[in-house]
C-alpha cells in the first residue's frame, strides 16, 4: 500500500513538474546597503552593510509576480563631516533578518517592485563621538515594519541587478520620550535566478 501511494505521488509530481517550474521561481541575492537613521542627528547614507538572501517568486499572470524573501541585512548610521557637533552618536549598526513581501510588475527586462518588509533585529551596537560604547544605553525595538519600493533589471534569464529603497513605518527607538528613529536603506544587489 505504501509503495503504491509513493508511486502515485511521484507520478503526480513528474507530470506536474513542468507547470510547477513555470509557476515558481527561486533567486539568490547578494549586495550592499547604504543606510541612515532619521532622528539621530546624523545625515546621509553613510553606513554601508551587507544585504544577502533568497527569494521565492510566484507567477500570478504574464505581467505580475508576487514574492517572499528571507535575507540578512545590516543597517544603521555613521557620523560624517558636516554633521552637528552635538550629535550623540558616532555610529549605530543594526543586524537584522528581513522577510520582504513584494509585488512585481514586469515590463520587458524590468520589474517594478513594491511591498512591505518585516525586519527582526538580531543585535545592534552604538558608539558615541569619542568611541565610548552606548549599546547598553540605547533601547531599540526588535520588530520593524518597512515600506519597500524598487526596480530590477535582468541582463538575461539568469542574472540581473536589483535596487530597493526601504523606509521604516514604525519607530525603531524603544525608549519612552526619546527621539523617533526611522531607518532608511538603499540596497544594491546582484540577483541570480535559479
Amino acid at each position: 500500500m505504501l509503495a503504491r501511494s509513493s508511486f502515485i505521488i511521484i507520478l503526480f509530481f513528474f507530470f506536474n513538474y513542468k507547470s510547477v517550474a513555470q509557476t515558481f521561481e527561486g533567486a539568490l541575492l547578494f549586495g550592499a546597503n547604504l543606510s541612515q537613521i532619521d532622528g539621530d542627528l546624523l545625515a546621509g547614507f553613510n553606513q554601508p552593510g551587507i544585504n544577502a538572501g533568497a527569494r521565492v517568486t510566484i507567477n500570478l499572470s504574464e505581467r505580475w509576480k508576487g514574492s517572499m524573501g528571507l535575507q540578512f541585512a545590516q543597517a544603521g548610521s555613521s557620523f560624517s563631516k558636516g554633521d552637528p557637533a552635538n550629535a550623540l552618536y558616532d555610529k549605530i549598526r543594526l543586524n537584522t533578518v528581513e522577510v520582504p513581501l513584494l509585488m512585481h510588475f514586469i515590463e520587458w527586462r524590468f520589474r517594478v517592485n513594491a511591498g512591505l518588509t518585516y525586519s527582526r533585529l538580531i543585535n545592534y551596537s552604538a558608539k558615541d563621538v569619542i568611541g565610548g560604547d552606548l549599546t547598553d544605553d540605547t533601547f531599540l525595538r526588535d520588530n520593524i515594519l518597512s515600506l519597500a519600493l524598487g526596480l530590477t533589471y535582468l541582463f538575461n534569464e539568469k542574472w540581473g541587478i536589483d535596487f530597493i529603497w526601504n523606509k521604516s513605518l514604525t519607530n525603531v527607538q524603544a525608549e519612552e520620550g526619546a527621539n523617533t528613529f526611522i531607518t532608511r536603506n538603499l540596497s544594491f544587489r546582484l540577483i541570480y535566478i535559479l
